[in-house]
């Protein structure tokens, strides 16, 4: 079975300016997990008092925005 990866919330601004080209604020990236962007939420997971998504979650977000 394949490992996913979890990325902390607070990482995902980097990636998505690495992968995405795309620069966003941490703030902007917790307000999708919370209030969601078009009515599509940015897919979170809580683990040990913090929230984190998958890159394939993320990636899934982006091309729906």
């Amino acid at each position: 079975m394949p490992q996913i990866t979890q990325i902390p919330l607070g990482e995902v601004p980097e990636i998505l300016e690495r992968h995405f080209g795309e620069k966003r604020s941490r703030m902007t990236i917790y307000y999708w997990a919370r209030e969601g962007r078009g009515g599509i939420k940015l897919k979170t997971t809580k683990r040990v008092g913090k929230l984190y998504t998958t890159f394939n979650d993320l990636k899934e977000f982006v091309g729906e925005m």
